[in-house]
């Protein structure tokens, strides 16, 4: 990317690009590695996952991630940043409480984590305390459909909005969240039919996680795109490389030459300064 032409990626930018119909490019992961690399390629939005602590610390499920283990990955994110808008995805129970809760776990990721705005899995049921952290200031994304958050709920983990009353209920949970001031909103594993037409309703940008390509833009895991991890990659996800298969085949090469002795060779290592080795040798008598 041509850095003299860059500047930071706004609210206001994201919006101009959904009437210009130029799609959001959005990947989440939480090491400073990746965010070095997502902003050197040009991504609109670094969204600090929680499940990315499911391909980086091995988590099995969102629900155990501890706020602060978030908190360390949106600061190693906002480190390798300089143009995409960082977000924090705020974890389990850290907004579901109360209004003071939400605001407070909301205002540390900005203050201490240095992120830009806030994801919360959302319904209309704790939309009051989506809504209170945007009136204090601080901007967030909606994220509906699959919320792993609620996966007992839900009945595990599926497509949500396959049934005309399910999506009805969707497109309801929606407009909520346009309507308390969500700057945009994320569709988790929806039809594509249905995120059509939430696209085409709603003013703020819709981006697609698994809802098909007629949203505003689209959301990976950088972990599944990347093959980091030997777990379930999900069918929405592409995979652009196995990096984990690559970093073992490294491993294997660095075993093998250290047993037949090819490395380290003499350009790896450092000798001592001409005649002192002797020298050495003549104090050890």
């Amino acid at each position: 990317m041509d850095e003299i032409k860059r500047k930071k990626v706004t609210i206001p930018y994201l919006q101009g690009k959904k009437k210009k119909h130029e799609l959001i490019t959005m990947a989440g992961f939480g090491d400073y590695p990746n965010a070095v690399a997502a902003d050197r390629a040009g991504l609109d939005i670094a969204c600090v996952s929680d499940a990315t602590s499911m391909t980086l610390f091995g988590r099995d499920t969102t629900l155990t991630v501890p706020y602060e283990e978030e908190l360390t990955m949106v600061q190693a994110v906002s480190r390798g940043i300089k143009y995409a808008l960082i977000m924090a995805d705020m974890p389990y129970m850290s907004y579901h409480v109360s209004k003071e809760e939400a605001i407070k776990s909301a205002g540390r990721f900005v203050s201490a984590g240095r992120a830009d705005v806030m994801k919360c899995e959302a319904t209309k049921h704790i939309a009051g305390n989506i809504e209170a952290i945007i009136k204090a200031g601080i901007p967030v994304m909606g994220h509906i459909g699959l919320t792993p958050m609620r996966e007992a709920q839900m009945g595990g983990f599926r497509a949500i909005g396959t049934t005309a009353q399910e999506a009805k209920a969707l497109i309801e949970d929606a407009r909520i969240m346009q309507e308390i001031g969500c700057f945009s909103l994320l569709l988790e594993v929806v039809p594509q039919e249905l995120a059509k037409i939430i696209t085409e309703r709603l003013s703020i940008p819709v981006i697609s996680l698994g809802a098909g390509p007629y949203c505003d833009g689209v959301h990976i895991i950088a972990g599944d795109m990347l093959r980091i991890h030997d777990g379930y990659v999900p069918k929405h996800s592409k995979v652009y490389v196995n990096l984990l298969e690559t970093m073992e085949n490294v491993y294997k090469a660095y075993r093998d030459d250290v047993v037949t002795t090819k490395y380290p060779e003499a350009k790896h290592t450092v000798s001592m300064k001409p005649g002192e080795h002797e020298r050495l040798l003549e104090l050890l008598k």
